[in-house]
């Protein structure tokens, strides 16, 4: 990734390239079930994968640590895991959860996206940060307050009408391979079969795995940047 860091990003010819060598050699949608073509990885071995990818960069991790939508495999229903996850699956696209707000995040009660009940549709209305992959997600997982108490999770397409991608964030982190994008709803209007059979659970879930693959790469870096250290205090 020489002049990656010149450029702000990394080509994105240069991250296909590192993606199919590494999916020739078996990291790729490694936690995904056996039924679904994939090897189904206990979790201890997902971690020490992760692990490993967080010694490269946590950016260029994600490149070998490719794990798949396995929360969304398990929740959808028949219908949805063919016109929506399929393509994730066989890479043509992929998923992008959008979930934290200016006001909340990994705390999801919280959340102040409204989803609103019209015929056989849901109008979804709100603000969402740091959708991490949003810069190239087909598809998002939008969490929003269906009612006073209840909170649902829809899939939503890209080019829905009133789904506006308002701006990409530069980090410290940068170059990054995926973008941390800001997204606003306004009158997005989403059809009932589309709201995935879980809310605020399913959320809690995925943020359990995702916050331990993070310490796993967490881990290993800060491992790599330790024997760094050792070596230049020793020379």
């Amino acid at each position: 990734m020489r002049g990656a860091s010149s450029r702000g990003a990394i080509d994105a010819d240069e991250i296909r390239e590192l993606r199919v060598r590494a999916r020739d050699i078996g990291f790729s949608h490694y936690n995904l079930p056996r039924e679904l073509g994939c090897a189904d990885l206990p979790l201890l071995t997902q971690v020490a994968i992760e692990e490993q990818a967080g010694r490269a960069t946590n950016g260029l991790g994600f490149v070998v640590a490719d794990r798949g939508p396995r929360e969304l495999v398990e929740l959808a229903t028949d219908d949805q895991l063919e016109r929506w996850l399929r393509p994730v699956l066989r890479r043509e696209t992929v998923e992008s959860w959008a979930v934290t707000e200016p006001g909340a995040g990994s705390d999801v009660a919280g959340i102040s996206a409204t989803a609103t009940r019209d015929g056989d549709d849901w109008v979804l209305d709100g603000e969402k940060w740091f959708v991490t992959g949003g810069d190239i997600a087909g598809v998002f997982v939008v969490l929003a307050r269906a009612g006073d108490e209840e909170q649902a999770l829809f899939l939503v397409s890209r080019d829905a009408p009133g789904l506006e991608i308002v701006r990409r964030p530069g980090f410290m982190h940068d170059p990054y391979i995926d973008g941390h994008v800001e997204l606003r709803l306004t009158g997005c209007r989403v059809p009932d079969r589309d709201r995935l059979p879980a809310g605020d659970d399913a959320v809690r879930r995925w943020f359990t795995i995702e916050r331990l693959m993070i310490a796993a790469r967490c881990c290993g870096a800060a491992s790599r940047l330790l024997e760094l250290a050792s070596e230049w205090a020793a020379g």
